[in-house]
């Protein structure tokens, strides 16, 4: 019985980051779920997007995807220091739980993440260039 529960224990984190990209992707819908619309050269004709507008996006961006990437990598690690936790002779269920919910936590911030990075590339948009972009998301 003691292995079973270890073997669960250690597919936790996958299970967690399975079913919150899953939710997360699940429920993204119009101008949120076009990612890297900025990139698509049918996009950005359609919209008018001007040289500067792609630039500033592109700089929204690559400034998040760097605050994603540490938060990521501390996912890793709190993964890491969860899966040493379940490995562990005497699984402490707290410290277990605690680590789990640091997991869950960090989880939240890349989602987090990620829809304020795009909600800041849509705000560089104009008014009509919005519309458009509505309109190519359904």
């Amino acid at each position: 019985m003691g292995i079973c529960i270890k073997r669960l224990l250690m597919v936790i984190p996958a299970l967690v980051l399975l079913a919150a990209s899953l939710t997360y992707g699940a429920n993204k819908e119009g101008i949120l779920s076009m990612a890297g619309w900025w990139e698509r050269q049918s996009v950005v004709k359609a919209l008018g997007l001007t040289y500067e507008q792609i630039t500033r996006i592109q700089e929204i961006c690559n400034k998040d995807n760097k605050k994603t990437r540490e938060l990521k990598a501390e996912l890793k690690r709190q993964n890491v220091e969860l899966s040493k936790l379940v490995d562990d002779d005497i699984l402490d269920d707290a410290k277990i739980s605690e680590k789990a919910d640091k997991v869950v936590l960090i989880l939240a911030a890349v989602e987090k993440a990620d829809i304020m990075r795009r909600v800041a590339a849509i705000r560089e948009l104009s008014v009509e260039q919005k519309k458009k972009l509505k309109e190519l998301a359904r």
